[in-house]
C-alpha cells in the first residue's frame, strides 16, 4: 500500500481505518481511500455489501467531506471522513499551514482562560461581601428609622448579627457553587486546548509550550518534522 492510502476494513493493519467488528456487513478488507493531487478518493475492493456515497453505491469515486458515506449498505456503517482523512500524511505545504493554525487556538485559549479566572474571582468577591454590605445597610436604616431608645438599637443589632451570619453562610455557598460552575468551564476548555493544541502531524501535544516557543523551534519537539512559517 502506497502512503498516500487508508485502507478501510473490519481486518486491516493497524494505522489504517479499523471498523468494529460488530458491524458484519463491512467487509474484512472493505475500501481505501487514496489522497491524489486532485482530489481524495474512495475505492470499493470488491465488498460483498458494497460502498455507497450519498446513498448510491459506487465502485470508484472522487469524495468531499460533506459527502455522506457508508459501508455495507446505504445506511449501515456511516464512515467519518475527517477521521480517515487524519490519517493520511501531510504535505510541507499542508503541515506549515496547520502549524501556523496554532497560533489562533493558543491566543483564544489565553484570552478565554484569562477571562474565566478573572470572572470566578470577581464573582466570588461580589457574592461574599454584596450580601452583608446590603444587611448592614439595612440595619443601618432600621436603626435610624425605627428604634432610638437602647434597648431596640440592642434589639436590632443582635437580629442584625444573625442575620449578618446566615447571610454570609448563604453567600459563601453561594459563591462557591459558582465557582465550581466557573472550574467546570476551565476544565472544558483546558480538556479541549489539550486536544487541539498538538502537533498536526504526530499528535503530541504542545501544552506548556507557548506559541512563540513553537514558532521559534521551528520543528515538532516530538516528531522533529519541520515546517516554515
Amino acid at each position: 500500500m502506497e502512503k498516500n492510502e487508508i485502507l478501510i476494513g473490519r481486518q486491516v493493519d493497524k494505522g489504517d481505518f479499523i471498523v468494529e467488528e460488530k458491524y458484519k456487513s463491512v467487509g474484512r478488507l472493505h475500501a481505501k481511500i487514496t489522497l491524489k493531487a486532485n482530489g481524495v478518493y474512495i475505492e470499493d475492493l470488491d465488498s460483498l455489501h458494497g460502498t455507497y456515497i450519498n446513498g448510491s453505491r459506487v465502485r470508484s469515486k472522487k469524495i468531499n467531506r460533506s459527502d455522506v458515506v457508508s459501508l455495507g449498505g446505504p445506511d449501515y456503517y456511516l464512515l467519518n471522513i475527517n477521521e480517515v482523512l487524519r490519517k493520511l500524511p501531510l504535505s510541507d505545504e499542508e503541515f506549515s499551514l496547520k502549524v501556523s493554525e496554532l497560533k489562533d487556538i493558543y491566543n483564544d485559549y489565553q484570552s478565554e482562560s484569562n477571562r474565566l479566572q478573572s470572572k470566578m474571582q470577581e464573582d466570588m468577591m461580589t457574592k461574599r461581601m454584596l450580601p452583608t454590605i446590603l444587611l448592614g445597610a439595612v440595619t443601618t436604616l432600621a436603626t435610624i428609622f425605627v428604634g432610638h431608645d437602647s434597648e431596640t438599637k440592642t434589639i436590632i443589632a443582635i437580629g442584625g448579627a444573625i442575620l449578618s451570619i446566615l447571610m454570609f453562610v448563604l453567600a459563601t455557598k453561594w459563591a462557591s457553587k459558582s465557582s465550581r460552575e466557573m472550574k467546570e468551564k476551565l476544565n472544558r476548555l483546558n480538556e479541549k486546548f489539550e486536544l487541539d493544541y498538538v502537533c498536526p502531524a504526530c499528535g503530541a501535544p504542545y501544552r506548556g509550550k507557548s506559541w512563540e516557543f513553537v514558532r521559534r523551534s521551528g520543528k515538532c519537539p516530538a516528531c522533529k518534522r519541520e515546517f516554515h512559517l
